[in-house]
């Protein structure tokens, strides 16, 4: 791309940024569930109030109302970052994320839309079985092992929500 006469700038964001994308985001979700147990257990070692606390006095009272709320709220975060690193694996660099949530029909409804090249036509329900791989369109994309969809929808499910994915027509991917 040098050789071209792109400048350094240009080559980082489209060439760089987007395989480095993929690790980062994967290292945050893994550091994310690490941080959470970490935090249960020092804030329980120096006594100090937090969500960790929280979680063990719930726990220890057998406040189930609050242990439930935290289940969700940690589970959301779990579904949100598979999706953004989904997102991320399969967009190009440079191309934005959108996240929303709206009230819909009493129900809390959540959005990622990402503006890569969107699901493969007959994929949409078939991306969230275990093991499944979308073909890849760019040849240096990495691939992952095909879980992360299949926990967002086991997770959501268990929560009695439901996941779904869908190809607008100009070309993106919407998952509500």
């Amino acid at each position: 791309a040098h050789s071209k006469g792109v400048s350094t700038i240009a080559v980082l964001l489209r060439h760089a940024l987007k395989n480095a994308a993929v690790p980062i985001v994967t290292v945050i979700g893994i550091g994310l569930t690490l941080l959470i147990s970490g935090v249960v257990i020092t804030e329980t070692v120096f006594n100090i109030p937090g969500l960790g606390r929280l979680t063990v006095d719930a726990i220890l009272k057998r406040d189930y109302p609050i242990i439930q709320g935290l289940i969700i709220l940690f589970a959301g975060v779990k579904v949100l970052v598979n999706l953004l690193e989904n997102a991320a694996r399969h967009s190009p660099a440079g191309t934005p994320l959108e996240i929303s949530a709206e009230s819909h029909r009493g129900e809390l409804r959540f959005v990622l839309r990402d503006h890569g090249p969107g699901i493969p036509p007959g994929d949409e329900v078939r991306i969230f079985e275990k093991f499944h791989r979308a073909a890849s369109q760019a040849p240096d994309a990495r691939r992952g092992v095909g879980l992360g969809l299949a926990i967002c929808r086991a997770v959501v499910e268990a929560h009695g929500g439901r996941i779904s994915a869908r190809n607008p027509a100009d070309g993106r991917a919407d998952f509500t």
